[in-house]
């Protein structure tokens, strides 16, 4: 894929990677900061979209650095 060797030879992609850890990041903290009134299905829908667009921008399925 033509962005993905883009952003390696850039140095941007550690970068990208990165906000997309905080995102994922921030959709957990938010659903633990609501408890048991966050919807489960919206906090795995949410996730999953973050991960689906991880994958779509740098070509990998890498799991983001606080997945198990």
């Amino acid at each position: 894929m033509a962005l993905t060797s883009v952003l390696a030879k850039s140095g941007l992609e550690t970068q990208i990677a990165a906000a997309f850890d905080a995102a994922a990041a921030f959709v957990e903290n938010i659903a633990i900061e609501h408890g048991r009134s966050a919807s489960p299905e919206h906090t795995v829908h949410s996730i999953r979209v973050v991960e689906e667009l991880r994958t779509a921008a740098l070509g990998k399925g890498d799991k983001p650095k606080n997945a198990a």
